[in-house]
């Protein structure tokens, strides 16, 4: 065949492919309601599920039900169960549960909100430092492994994931190995490829089974060089590309020979974590370079600012839907010791770079005012006008800090009621659950920080179980209640997340959408 598609291969190239119809994707698995297929592997289906009493979402892994006759291929999709269970790291998918349903078996795993570093590739041009910060993350990842004797075998772009934080997630251990362990050998028969080509070492790609720990050291080596030129190599490695000083690192990672490979991965994080600090790393940063470093930051800055993942609060479903650049927006949630829900947005009209700095501020005397109201002050309840009236005499002495925007809902669960506060600008939509009526919500209040003297007066409304209440931030006359009202209506059963995509994508594009929904 040709090289590009020798190396385009699957990761088990003879185990045969099966195809699925709409119809044919289960209501349940195991205890686990699924709500769609994610993906199909060689061997399994990729569900999104729901956990039966949190409702959070879950990733669930079926093998497909004709291999479930085949004991060597059962043996290898329990032992990826094992696995993972056996590996508990933050770079690292975690397992909830594994075990048998109608159809054969299943693996229940943590649903990481994020994209795979071979779409980060093709998408973004990264820069030196922020790549090697991925590469570290993924050898702490292989550290844990190695410490607990496991050999991943398939790292890869596809099996390193993302997260909106930054935070990286290694998956998919499907052909990982614990070699002092096994006594038998792999479903593959002698002579078989295991592993996708392009990040396959030289050993493996010879004999799978007899691997040492750094062959995962020379899939890494790839992963790196394609991170840091750019694009996928396909087989193809040219270390002229990279930053000379780096390719020395490299080019040990990459050696074809095992014994002159590294044969530690701490080795690597040495290696790579002394050249970060060395004047060989300044030497190797371009112009460019400091440029991509600076547009790293401001994304890390508004990833902790507009988070893409919501907390878990009892009776409260929470739907974020951001626009593709969230500068100037901030938005925290927060659990009240009386089991109240605090909910804050804020945001200038003109959102900039400069605004970014207003919004730390902010940040840390909203979250300063609410730990003293708490912990020096032992109040037990909270009080929104009291606490905006002090927030905003703050934020008025700060020459730095410009008037925010705002909206501050607090809810209540227990008496369902809630309290909702906003400045002039800033408008709700209240949903009633059978969905006859959209309420328009907003009090006039003042901007933070404008002016000292400011008083805030809340709005109180009942909270009961299916109402929604929904978040924007648009500066328009016409509130599109009419329009928001149909679009609820034909779409009854959308949850809170898909409702504020919807939302997002038909009314109100390029605004940030918060939805929240009362459950049981």
């Amino acid at each position: 065949m040709e090289k590009r598609e020798f190396y385009e291969q699957t990761t088990i190239p003879y185990v045969p492919v099966h195809s699925i119809e709409e119809e044919d994707i289960p209501k349940k698995i195991g205890p686990y309601t699924i709500e769609s297929l994610l993906s199909k592997g060689s061997m399994s289906y990729l569900y999104l599920g729901l956990h039966p009493e949190t409702k959070a979402p879950l990733a669930i892994k079926a093998l497909f039900p004709s291999l479930s006759a085949h004991q060597a291929v059962v043996d290898q999709f329990l032992k990826e169960a094992e696995i993972i269970e056996l590996a508990d790291h933050p770079n690292i998918v975690k397992l909830y549960s594994h075990g048998k349903w109608e159809k054969g078996l299943y693996i229940a795993m943590e649903f990481i909100h994020g994209v795979s570093l071979k779409q980060f590739i093709h998408q973004q041009s990264l820069s030196l430092r922020r790549s090697l910060d991925i590469v570290l993350q993924v050898s702490y990842a292989l550290l844990h492994l190695h410490t607990h004797g496991i050999i991943h075998r398939d790292i890869k772009p596809e099996n390193i994931l993302i997260t909106e934080s930054g935070q990286i997630k290694v998956i998919d251990f499907g052909i990982a190995r614990i070699p002092f362990l096994e006594k038998s050998r792999d479903m593959a028969q002698k002579g078989k490829m295991i592993g996708t080509p392009s990040y396959m070492s030289p050993e493996q790609k010879k004999d799978p089974e007899s691997v040492l720990f750094n062959t995962d050291i020379y899939s890494l080596g790839v992963v790196a060089y394609e991170l840091i030129i750019g694009k996928l190599s396909l087989g193809h490695i040219d270390l002229s590309l990279v930053p000379k000083n780096l390719a020395l690192i490299l080019q040990k990672m990459l050696s074809s020979s095992s014994q002159e490979r590294y044969q530690d991965i701490v080795d690597v994080i040495t290696m790579i974590s002394n050249y970060l600090i060395s004047s060989g790393f300044r030497q190797d940063r371009s112009s460019e370079e400091e440029k991509k470093e600076y547009l790293d930051q401001l994304e890390k800055i508004e990833n902790i600012f507009t988070p893409a993942l919501s907390p878990s609060f009892l009776g409260l479903e929470i739907g974020i839907a951001k626009p593709s650049s969230s500068s100037g927006l901030f938005y925290d949630f927060i659990k009240l010791p009386d089991n109240s829900h605090l909910i804050i947005l804020a945001y200038e009209e003109d959102r900039n770079l400069e605004s970014i700095a207003h919004l730390a501020s902010f940040r840390g005397s909203f979250r300063t005012l609410i730990e003293l109201h708490f912990q020096e002050k032992k109040i037990e309840t909270f009080h929104t006008r009291d606490f905006l009236a002090n927030l905003n005499k703050i934020l008025a002495k700060d020459q730095l800090q410009a008037p925010l925007h705002f909206c501050l809902i607090h809810l209540f669960p227990l008496t369902n009621e809630f309290a909702f506060c906003s400045s002039e600008k800033q408008t709700v939509w209240h949903i009633g659950r059978d969905l006859g009526k959209v309420r328009l919500l907003n009090n006039l209040g003042s901007a933070l920080g404008k002016n000292s003297a400011a008083d805030f007066l809340t709005t109180q409304d009942n909270w009961q179980e299916g109402d929604q209440i929904i978040l924007h931030t648009v500066f328009e006359e016409n509130s599109k209640e009419e329009d928001l009202l149909s679009l609820l209506q034909k779409n009854k059963n959308l949850s809170p997340k898909a409702l504020a995509e919807m939302i997002q994508s038909t009314l109100l594009p390029k605004e940030l959408i918060l939805t929240f929904q009362r459950i049981d």
